[in-house]
């Protein structure tokens, strides 16, 4: 498993003989489903009580006895143990006697994240549950998605594909049916975030701007780490000089002069040491708000601020 939760959907109908024996492809089909999509946080949101599957096997049916099971069609869904698309089609629509997957599964299922993979803690699917049906929150493959993806007091909360590629629906490549040549993973790729050359060990993240100190992408982070203040990443205003040496261009000369991180931020932190505005941290932006007449263009600064004039100082 990885950082943020992938989709992982599952389907009601499979069709390999030779795993169940059963030669015959009867409809398997009834009346549409009665399941919603609200998670229980202890499988995914598909109860599996459809009235499409019963898993009560006769003469007309293909699937054995408790396959409408979500913890059995589940998982030989997402690990790819039984290929759906072979009898219900490259669409899931159907083919002969194989019915829609949309026959049983509720309106929307296709395109409804938590569904299938559902939440460990809540509805949001962040952290989805295991991809085992393991309970095991408290791992490095799970515990982080919530602090990702909420909003904190230091940050916006991420959408998906800040660390995941986000398929649209069931059907998008390299997702469950169609391209999926890790079944069973949920892959990390961070192209798509603020960390675009970073990378996953498998425990931990490296190269990245997130948990960098905002200069380059050096950050890293392992799966159990934490981050409760802004000196967790770069210096604040107790690092001292050497602290504030390792920050860019004139940070040094400016905190030793008794100026304050809200003096040149201040819309992002009005009293240097918290956020008050989380959408101006770790955004991939260096937001400047002052009260002084100084105009920064490029690394050089005109005006006057903190009561002494600047003509065409450089910042590096």
């Amino acid at each position: 498993m990885r950082l943020l939760p992938a989709v992982l959907l599952t389907v009601l109908l499979g069709c390999d003989d030779t795993v169940f024996g059963v030669p015959s492809h009867g409809s398997g089909g009834g009346s549409t489903g009665a399941t919603d999509s609200t998670d229980s946080g202890d499988t995914p949101s598909d109860s599996g009580d459809t009235t499409g599957d019963s898993g009560d096997t006769d003469d007309a049916s293909y699937h054995p006895d408790g396959f409408s099971d979500p913890t059995v069609h589940g998982m030989q869904a997402k690990l790819q143990e039984q290929t759906c698309i072979a009898c219900h089609g490259d669409t899931l629509e159907g083919v002969g006697q194989a019915l829609s997957c949309d026959t049983c599964h509720p309106t929307g299922w296709r395109t409804d994240c938590t569904f299938c993979h559902g939440g460990a803690v809540d509805s949001t699917g962040a952290p989805p549950v295991h991809l085992s049906n393991a309970d095991e929150t408290d791992t490095h493959a799970f515990g982080p998605h919530m602090s990702h993806v909420a909003a904190g007091d230091l940050h916006d909360g991420f959408d998906c594909d800040s660390c995941h590629t986000k398929p649209t629906d069931v059907l998008s490549v390299g997702h469950v049916f169609v391209g999926d040549e890790t079944p069973g993973v949920a892959d990390v790729d961070l192209s798509g975030g603020l960390s675009a050359g970073g990378s996953w060990s498998g425990t931990s993240c490296s190269d990245l701007y997130c948990h960098g100190n905002g200069r380059r992408d050096n950050g890293s982070m392992s799966g159990q780490g934490e981050v409760t203040g802004c000196g967790d990443c770069h210096a604040d205003l107790d690092a001292g000089r050497d602290g504030w040496d390792t920050m860019s261009g004139e940070h040094e000369d400016h905190l030793r002069e008794g100026l304050e991180c809200a003096d040149c931020h201040g819309e992002t932190s009005s009293d240097s040491r918290s956020i008050a505005d989380t959408s101006l941290h770790v955004n991939g932006t260096v937001d400047l708000a002052w009260t002084g007449s100084v105009v920064k263009t490029g690394d050089t600064c005109n005006g006057a601020c903190h009561g002494e004039d600047h003509d065409d100082r450089d910042w590096d």
